[in-house]
Parts: C-alpha cells; sequence; structure tokens
C-alpha cells in the first residue's frame, strides 16, 4: 500500500513556493507511460523499486507522485480529484553521483517537467485528531526491535512501507484477539508513526501530542468494522477499486501490494463478520471503536481542527510532454 502507502511531515518555513532550480536535483533520464490494465502490481507494491540507480514505478497514481514529491501526507495534498484515478508507469535513472534520498526533488522536477506543475504551499484548517496521553499515563513502555518480528509474508501480519513512502516501516504480527477483533502487535514505533497509522483508519489527520520520544511495541486490537473501514480509506487514497472488487489490490485476505495486512482465513473465527461482506456494504469509518482501542494503551484520541501545512497544485497538466 501505495500504501499508502508513506510516513514523515515536512516541515514548512516559508508558505512562499519556489519552482526546482534549475541546477538542482534532476533524473538523467526518465519515461512515463500511461499505466495499461492489467500491466503491474498496486502503487507502492512489489512492482515499484528504487535500486542503485535505476527507480521504477509500474503502476502508480498522480496522487501518490505529488506526495512522495513533496515529501507530505495525502491530506496535505490539494489538487483535481482526477489525480486519484490518473496511473501511469514511470522508469528512470539517477545520475551517478545522486542519492536515493534526492529522488523526491528529482521527482518535482519531473512532474513540473513533463506535467507543467505549479503549486504553492499554504496552511489549511482541517478536522483533526489530537493524540496525548491520558489521565493516569500512558500504560506503553519503551521496547526493543527484538520485541516483536518483522513481517515477511511467513506469518499473518502487515507491512505499511513502499518506494514511495518516507520514514520507517510500520510492521508486525496479527493474532487473534478478544470477541471477533485481530490482535496488531506492532514492531517498536515512534508515537508520530502511530499516529500516522491510525490516520489510515479515521480517514483524517491525527496529530502527536503525546511528548513522547521512544519507540514503543504497541498492541491494538482491531475489530471488523475498524478493518474494513481502513481497506476503503487506503483503497480510495491511491485511487483504487475496493479490495476484492476486482483490479489491484487483492483483498485482505491475499495481500497482492505487499505492504498491508495479510490476515488468513482461519483468523475469522466462526459468527463473526466477514471483512469482504462489509467491504461490500460499504461500512464507514469506525472512529468509536479506534478510540476505544488507543484508549487501552493510556493514550487518548480527541477531534478537533488544526492549521495543516497544504500543497496547493495550481496546475497540472493531465498528459505528459512527449518522452
Amino acid at each position: 500500500m501505495t500504501i499508502r502507502l508513506a510516513l514523515g511531515l515536512i516541515s514548512v518555513i516559508s508558505m512562499a513556493w519556489a519552482q526546482p532550480a534549475a541546477s538542482g536535483p534532476a533524473f538523467e533520464v526518465a519515461t512515463i507511460k500511461e499505466f495499461a490494465p492489467g500491466g503491474g502490481r498496486g502503487p507502492g507494491g512489489r512492482g515499484s523499486t528504487i535500486k542503485g540507480d535505476r527507480f521504477d514505478l509500474p503502476f502508480v497514481n498522480m496522487a501518490s507522485l505529488l506526495q512522495y514529491a513533496f515529501r507530505v501526507k495525502d491530506y496535505q495534498i490539494s489538487a483535481p480529484t482526477w489525480v486519484h484515478q490518473s496511473m501511469w508507469s514511470i522508469s528512470a535513472k539517477l545520475p551517478t553521483a545522486a542519492s536515493q534520498d534526492q529522488a523526491p526533488e528529482m521527482m518535482q522536477a519531473l512532474l513540473v517537467d513533463r506535467f507543467k506543475l505549479a503549486v504553492h504551499r499554504e496552511k489549511r484548517e482541517r478536522p483533526v485528531y489530537t493524540l496525548t496521553v491520558a489521565e493516569g499515563g500512558s500504560k506503553l513502555q519503551a521496547a526493543s526491535a527484538d520485541d516483536a518480528k518483522v513481517w515477511d509474508g511467513s506469518f499473518p501480519g502487515f507491512n505499511f512501507r513502499g518506494p514511495l513512502q518516507s520514514g520507517g516501516p510500520i510492521t508486525g504480527r496479527i493474532m487473534p484477539g478478544t470477541a471477533c477483533a485481530k490482535r496488531w502487535e506492532f514492531v517498536p514505533l515512534p508515537m508520530a508513526a502511530l499516529a500516522d497509522f491510525l490516520a489510515q483508519f479515521l480517514n483524517r489527520p491525527v496529530v502527536d501530542q503525546t511528548g513522547m520520544q521512544a519507540s514503543y511495541k504497541v498492541v491494538l486490537e482491531i475489530t471488523p468494522e475498524a478493518e474494513a473501514a481502513f481497506m476503503m480509506n487506503m483503497s480510495a487514497a491511491r485511487g483504487l477499486p475496493l479490495p476484492g472488487g476486482g483490479g489491484g489490490r487483492k483483498g485482505p485476505d491475499g495481500g497482492a501490494g505487499g505492504d498491508g495486512p495479510r490476515r488468513p482465513s482461519n483468523l475469522t473465527p466462526e459468527g463473526c463478520p466477514d471483512i469482504m461482506t462489509l467491504l461490500s456494504e460499504g461500512v464507514g469509518a469506525q472512529d468509536g471503536a479506534m478510540i476505544k482501542a488507543v484508549q487501552q494503551l493510556g493514550l487518548k484520541l480527541q477531534p478537533g481542527k488544526a492549521p495543516i501545512d497544504t500543497v496547493v497544485v495550481d496546475h497540472l497538466e493531465t498528459k505528459p510532454t512527449a518522452n
């Protein structure tokens, strides 16, 4: 998942926008083709790689490219709705002396050159959830990476990380939980990363105000309804059909994208809601379930509003100039 796939915020020092300088980093060569259905994996999936001097994205929407280029989240981009349906295959080569860390700036330059992108930055007030420490204090303890196993596909788990995502991976194990819930056991992660993860369930930004600086082992009880809402939010953000709806990412039990949850059917006890059925019924966001799950950690989610740094697209061509 592009996934989502993506996870660090960029600090905005100035409200003014500066176009990439001509002398700034740029791909040595780049080929852009409109994506042909059936020709690749999902955004940020196994087919996408940044390895050595090669940058290959066989299936990616324009919304994900904008997020990557400016190192922001999906909710920090204001653009025409068609950017979620605009799918592309991109192959590029980094200059010999360039670092992969410069690739987002190279993507900016590519979008300006080939799609005539023009943007500006501003702060926009948006509904958010704030993540704070509850009365009585956090129940989380600082932990080492050995406290949980990074998901490698050999056991039920999740790994939210793709080439178009900044920050460390959010990964861990999925186990049977209480009642019909699933127990998601995270490899230790900082609170900012947990906030990013929760935002995918709540479909709005989550602002970390805990003041907790270490990495923590987190265990959440995720209900089937909350998991279905998460899959819907992730698919919508990437411009993909709903899981199991044909094309794009497979359902939550298949995980074609590699950066979403793999949840075998034996983790759904008899009598519990089926994820695919919930998706077909169009389950909405289950904020209450996630708020209660977070409370068990000694943390608190509260709705509010906050100014969010936003990249506003002023102009963007629907087709690139010729290769």
